[in-house]
């Protein structure tokens, strides 16, 4: 039974009118509430959150043998549920490693003789004999330079140094967001060539490994890819999980942790209500690159690593080896520099000030300070005083000092001076990033040559299919209403429609009152109102934490880390899915 309840100061025929539209609205065996207030003014009781689901596991494997040369053995098990609406999420280990003892001698991974044109390096790879004393350390080992005079140089009497964009080509891709730990080309080979480009900053020309099959060196050209402001979290979650690179095969599931090595996430963020979202995304390409399509050299660790997969399959050891070198590598990619900032913008504040979000946009345009606008305000966008809570941000490239001060402004003042801006962007040009990469699966690696190579190439297709759907989210509960589902780091958030709120999506937003007649037009009002707003805390300005400093340390310089590096998208999914703790944003 429905219970209402009436206002004395109401007629009887509007009380009929209204009793029949509650009844209109009542579905699934809700419980709904129609409380009259003033002039047809109404509340609907929420349906309550569904319950916490844990994340569930399989059992485990049997542990594999005792591997006679690292003297480990493995067990691995899956993921049959993620965590969901507020339950505990899968942050514990796919695989499991310990060390065990062998009664069976260790015999090393076989590698193919050499042929009589070849010289056998003390590492036991392959050269040409033609590579042997030219000055080059064609071998990793440095064997094949043992020898006294040099036979010939490729470059001649000139000594040129090895580009170093093109010495950190071809980084690995994890195509779940991940960070691989290891490169697998070895771009200090040149295979006795001498390809040279010239390196417009120094005037000097650089020597190409042979990895590269070409590297260009390009006008800046400088693109605001992003300046947008979104409603809501939600909204800016969908936008987000888009703009994430090389998750076609993905879908909605992203990982940033290692499967044996899981580590708290970041502090709460985005667990307030009544915010909108600025993001702006700033890039400058300088350099364009795509790997040789054959015959590339790979590193020894890489083939050695290879060798040690098991020719029977194990998921554990297999996930390893993609988590360290990644499901796929760049074939092609752009080096430059980048800065993404993410403003949290607080519309309480804005409306209490008589701000438009059109004069916050302009006034925050490219995150730089606008010495000349129409917008004679912008003193209330750009300083503490509320319009802005918190500022995300995450520099690619450019000098780890100035880099440094940018991101002390944007934290003290929320943009930076066009000064700062253009000093940075004159660094790039001597410490650039990776900012693009088309990525090509890492089982093409393997050489064909190989003993069980096609074996190999099997098992890792295998792994590489394995390892998306251990994270898809077909293992996530659906959300209500039309709610998209995605999965990160072992949690399932969903993504409501603008007119939907709570953990399942499973709630109308009505806002926190709504006016209009009872029926169609009520309804229609409702639909109309559906952002609603809550009054909020205003947070102002905080002092970087740890995380985030770690964060901005880890992505500035080239020659600090050669791998794609985090962005603020993930700093924000970290952020979004760690504070759902009860109900929606």
């Amino acid at each position: 039974m429905r219970a209402t309840t009436f206002s004395v100061f109401q007629s009887q025929a509007s009380r009929s009118f209204i009793m029949r539209a509650a009844l209109q609205l009542g579905f699934c065996g809700l419980c709904l509430t129609l409380t009259l207030l003033g002039e047809g003014r109404f509340v609907l009781a929420a349906p309550s959150d569904p319950s916490p689901v844990d994340c569930a596991w399989s059992r485990w494997s049997e542990w594999t043998p005792c591997n006679p040369c690292t003297k480990t053995r493995r067990k691995s098990r899956s993921i049959e549920v993620f965590g969901q609406f507020g339950g505990q999420a899968c942050l514990g280990s796919i695989g499991a490693v310990e060390t065990c003892t062998s009664t069976t001698t260790c015999a090393p991974p076989s590698t193919r003789l050499c042929s009589n044109s070849e010289f056998t390096c003390e590492s036991g790879f392959c050269i040409s004999k033609s590579l042997k004393c030219n000055g080059d350390f064609d071998c990793e080992d440095g064997s094949d330079e043992e020898c006294d005079p040099l036979n010939h140089n490729p470059c001649g009497s000139r000594v040129l140094n090895t580009n170093d964009p093109g010495r950190y080509a071809g980084q690995g891709i994890n195509i779940l967001g991940q960070t691989p730990t290891k490169f697998a080309f070895n771009n200090d080979y040149f295979n006795g060539e001498c390809a040279e480009v010239m390196n417009p900053n120094t005037k000097i020309k650089e020597r190409l490994p042979w990895n590269v099959g070409f590297l260009n060196y390009e006008i800046p050209i400088e693109e605001t890819v992003l300046t947008e402001i979104y409603a809501n979290a939600q909204s800016f979650m969908r936008k987000l999980v888009n703009e994430l690179p090389s998750n076609v095969e993905a879908g909605l599931s992203y990982k940033f942790i290692r499967s044996e090595d899981p580590f708290p996430g970041f502090d709460e963020t985005f667990s307030q209500a009544n915010r909108s979202y600025m993001w702006v995304k700033v890039r400058l390409q300088l350099i364009t690159y795509t790997m040789r399509s054959s015959e590339l050299k790979v590193a020894e660790e890489f083939l050695n690593d290879v060798r040690a997969l098991p020719l029977a399959y194990e998921k554990g050891e297999y996930f390893a080896f993609l988590e360290d070198y990644g499901t796929h590598y760049t074939k092609s990619g752009k080096y430059g520099g980048e800065y993404e900032l993410i403003y949290v913008l607080n519309q309480d504040a804005i409306r209490a000030k008589g701000l438009t979000e059109s004069m916050v946009q302009e006034c925050l345009k490219n995150g730089i300070r606008q010495e000349a606008t129409s917008i004679n305000r912008c003193n209330d966008v750009t300083n503490t005083n509320g319009v802005v809570d918190q500022i995300l941000t995450t520099i690619k490239g450019g000098s780890l000092s100035l880099s440094a001060s940018i991101y002390a402004q944007l934290q003290k003042t929320g943009v930076i001076d066009a000064a700062s801006y253009e000093n940075w962007k004159q660094t790039i040009n001597v410490s650039p990033t990776h900012i693009y990469s088309k990525p090509e699966p890492i089982h093409r690696l393997i050489p064909l040559d190989m003993l069980h190579a096609t074996n190999r190439i099997v098992n890792l297709q295998r792994a590489t299919d394995e390892y998306i759907a251990e994270y898809n989210v077909s293992k996530c509960k659906p959300c209500q209403n039309g709610g998209t589902v995605i999965q990160v780091d072992g949690k399932c958030v969903c993504l409501c429609s603008p007119l939907y709120e709570g953990l399942a999506c499973q709630t109308h937003k009505l806002g926190s009152r709504v006016t209009g007649h009872a029926g169609a037009a009520g309804v229609a009002a409702l639909e109309g109102n559906a952002a609603g707003h809550v009054s909020a805390t205003e947070a102002g300005f905080q002092e970087p934490n740890a995380a985030e400093t770690l964060s901005m340390t880890n992505t500035v310089n080239l020659r600090e880390d050669h791998r794609t590096n985090t962005t603020s998208v993930r700093l924000f999914l970290n952020n979004y899915v760690n504070t759902i703790k009860g109900q929606i944003i």
